[in-house]
């Protein structure tokens, strides 16, 4: 319930301050704001950081701490400007599972939300907008900018980002095993959506709108590595791991004109989960709604009906993300979603035609039922032999401990990386060898270990870096 760097109105400035507004270092389990209103803190007209949280290079992290619905770069009204003369939240040198909810971002002269470190979770913030969102309150740099692993970025709005020097709204400088997901995400004009760089592995995107003003031609609603659209290489074998961002994960394609049934068709990674967008154009912007999601069979080949959007003839694109189940791209197995299709397909409207059903023939009067005939009598069942006695086994020897394996086949692969994830997702209960698992050493068996154990086997690190204790 503070105003901080305002008088007593808390919406003027009280000429303001140097420094951050808040900060807080080598300190767990804080909370700014409480999710309220009469908890909210009002933090504008700062020097620095309107928020930041520090590990300053003397603690391990900074576990629990939780900003919520907070005010940032805003009077309490929620319009008035109040410059944050730098990022307006800021999460330094790898503190560990803050989350940041449901706080009002804006008028930031840097990034809106940078995070570095990992197993975040960025959600429901309002960012770049104010809360009046026909009176834009732009960012000169990034809404939302990730250097880490396992962050979750959910369900947040963000506009008006990059308007200083136009780039991408949402930005992965590196890591692995993010998820961009539910979040309505408008870029700047002429600028991609998300960018997804660093050779990191396994980042998810599956918002639900990806807005473009105005976009260039090479730019995209998900650009991998920053350099415009990737074309698809034969087999998704183009050698895209290790190195490359999400392995280069091929696209879906579309043929363009599907039957019309109100069902999207096309081609895909063996297994692959493929998400369906509308793609409506309205002037010089271009708009890309989420209306469905299925999966592709074994030879790539989906077919996905049910879309949320066409109640009338709708034009459509997709991105394609690995599952474990798929066969192709063994370094990026679950996660690495692709950039979005250059194939558009148009979609009839509709729910799916319904097959004719044929006129029923009078029902033929069933014949009498044949007596059966004698049941052949079974031979006898012959004497078992006698059983030769099991040779004792000889004592098998107890597997050397391989960093990583999991499984105990003697190596480590994609699929102990697989095992520690659906660990974590409560898939399985328990691990053939659970001590070979933690691979940072850190005492917890999480998705930065599977992270881990996938760079490795693609050659992004060596073996001297996993330290199983």
């Amino acid at each position: 319930g503070n105003c901080i760097g305002f008088d007593i109105s808390c919406n003027s400035s009280s000429g303001g301050f140097n420094e951050e507004g808040i900060e807080i270092i080598c300190a767990r389990a804080n909370s700014v704001g409480d999710g309220t209103e009469a908890g909210r803190n009002v933090i504008g007209n700062t020097g620095e950081e309107g928020i930041e949280i520090d590990t300053a290079g003397e603690c391990d992290n900074l576990d629990d701490n939780v900003v919520n619905g907070n005010f940032i770069g805003f009077g309490k009204d929620g319009e008035t400007n109040a410059t944050i003369h730098d990022d307006c939240v800021e999460l330094r040198r790898g503190p560990n599972s803050v989350q940041i909810l449901n706080n009002l971002i804006g008028n930031c002269e840097e990034r809106g939300i940078v995070v570095t470190g990992d197993d975040h979770l960025i959600q429901g913030n309002d960012i770049g907008r104010g809360t009046d969102p026909d009176s834009p309150d732009p960012l000169d740099n990034y809404c939302i900018s990730i250097d880490g692993s396992s962050n979750e970025i959910l369900d947040n709005v963000a506009a008006n980002c990059n308007t200083d020097t136009p780039d991408a709204s949402v930005q992965i400088t590196a890591g692995s095993f993010n998820s961009i997901a539910g979040n309505d995400i408008t870029s700047p004009i002429g600028e991609d959506v998300v960018d997804i760089e660093g050779g990191g592995i396994g980042n998810l995107v599956a918002s639900q709108t990806f807005r473009m003003i105005v976009p260039g031609d090479g730019d995209l609603p998900i650009d991998i590595d920053d350099d415009g659209s990737t074309v698809n290489d034969e087999g998704d074998a183009d050698g895209g791991c290790p190195g490359e961002t999400n392995c280069l994960h091929n696209y879906p394609t579309f043929p363009p004109v599907s039957p019309t049934d109100g069902c999207a068709r096309g081609s895909a990674g063996p297994f692959d989960t493929v998400r369906i967008y509308s793609k409506t154009v309205d002037g010089l912007d271009v708009t890309y709604n989420k209306i469905g999601k299925g999966d592709a069979d074994v030879a790539g080949d989906f077919t996905i009906c049910d879309l949320d959007d066409n109640e009338e003839e709708i034009v459509v694109v997709g991105t394609a993300t690995t599952t474990v189940a798929s066969t192709l791209d063994a370094g990026c197995p679950l996660n690495c979603t692709s950039e979005f299709s250059v194939t558009e397909q148009i979609v009839g409207a509709g729910e799916p035609a319904p097959t004719d059903t044929p006129m029923a023939t009078d029902t033929p009067v069933a014949s009498e039922t044949p007596v059966a005939t004698d049941m052949p009598v079974a031979t006898e069942t012959p004497v078992a032999t006698d059983t030769p006695v099991p040779v004792p086994p000889t004592d098998t020897p107890t597997p050397a401990k391989l960093c990583g394996d999991v499984n105990l086949d003697g190596e480590t692969n994609s699929v102990d990386a697989s095992l520690v994830l659906q660990l974590k997702a409560g898939l399985n209960s328990s691990l053939a060898n659970e001590s070979n698992a933690d691979v940072n050493n850190d005492g917890v068996i999480t998705a930065v270990d599977a992270a881990l154990i996938l760079q490795f086997t693609v050659g992004l690190i060596g073996e001297d870096a996993l330290n199983c204790g």
